[in-house]
């Protein structure tokens, strides 16, 4: 029989870690939970290295990560509330291209798949202002 024994695993959101003497065939003899840390999906979301952005079905802005904010150069406090296009100006066509395949998820609930749309960035008067071309 070994020492001790480190056992994982998932419930309900929680990852339960467990150490106590392990039997030579691998089962945990009398265990005793050492830890009970709750999984945190905004830590997980902000973490991600792609960028997302969070709206509502008004098109509101309600929530984006880290990744997100750096590649727009935006803060999460000038954006939340305001309309995707407040936020982000485009041209007509775009704009129109971009809320007719925001509809189509809301009415059918399916995704949606558009061509690349051209959404130019304000780049902060620190940068020179003006506009960076994003795709």
């Amino acid at each position: 029989m070994t020492d001790r024994c480190i056992a994982t695993e998932c419930r309900q959101g929680y990852e339960v870690v467990r150490l106590g003497p392990c039997a030579d065939d691998g089962r945990t003899g009398s265990e005793w939970k050492l830890e009970r840390t709750p999984y945190d999906r905004g830590a997980a979301f902000d973490a991600s290295p792609n960028p997302y952005l969070v709206l509502d079905r008004a098109l509101n802005i309600v929530d984006a990560n880290q990744a997100y904010l750096a590649s727009t150069k935006r803060e999460l406090r000038d954006l939340v509330g305001r309309w995707a296009w407040d936020a982000f100006p485009t041209d007509p066509a775009t704009l129109a291209q971009a809320i007719a395949s925001f509809e189509r998820v809301i009415r059918t609930g399916q995704p949606d798949t558009m061509a690349l749309l051209r959404f130019d960035i304000p780049r902060p008067e620190a940068d020179g202002g003006g506009f960076e071309e994003r795709y």
